[in-house]
């Protein structure tokens, strides 16, 4: 394969695997965002904010603010404001919320336990160590040829 049909594929996968996880949100029926924050706060032992997730899971504020509104309206988190803090919004789930996530993303980490499980541990660990490493040589040539804005 040339370097140009290595991306293809690797583009390709990535779309599959997105298409997948797309497909799990549309059968719980929640929006592929509101599916990934709801992931995200249930597998964390610490505590999420908004800005947690604009910060370290590349979510823009509007859709963090948007999706967690939402969230908030259907009666699936609250939104509490951080003690020392003027405007920083811890997202708590509440008793449907964790119901919801129990079913959801419950399920969804069966689903992606069985399946990674059917990779060696040895597989899995340089899985993860190449994609750090793509992740960042990406990273690094995107700054360089686009240039540090975000």
């Amino acid at each position: 394969m040339t370097l140009d049909e290595q991306i293809g594929a690797i583009n390709q996968l990535s779309r599959e695997i997105d298409q997948t996880y797309h497909n799990i949100a549309q059968h719980f029926n929640l929006s592929d965002n509101i599916f990934w924050i709801f992931y995200i706060i249930y597998s964390s032992e610490e505590e999420i904010t908004q800005s947690d997730l604009s910060q370290k899971w590349s979510y823009s504020k509007q859709t963090v603010n948007s999706s967690t509104s939402t969230m908030v309206k259907r009666g699936w988190v609250t939104l509490d404001l951080l003690p020392d803090s003027r405007k920083s919004k811890a997202i708590h789930l509440t008793e449907a919320g964790r119901e919801l996530c129990e079913k959801a993303i419950g399920t969804t980490r069966q689903i992606e336990q069985h399946a990674y499980s059917r990779l060696s541990s040895e597989k899995l660990d340089q899985f993860i160590d190449l994609f750090k490493v793509m992740n960042t040589h990406f990273d690094e040539e995107q700054q360089r040829m686009l240039g540090a804005d975000k």
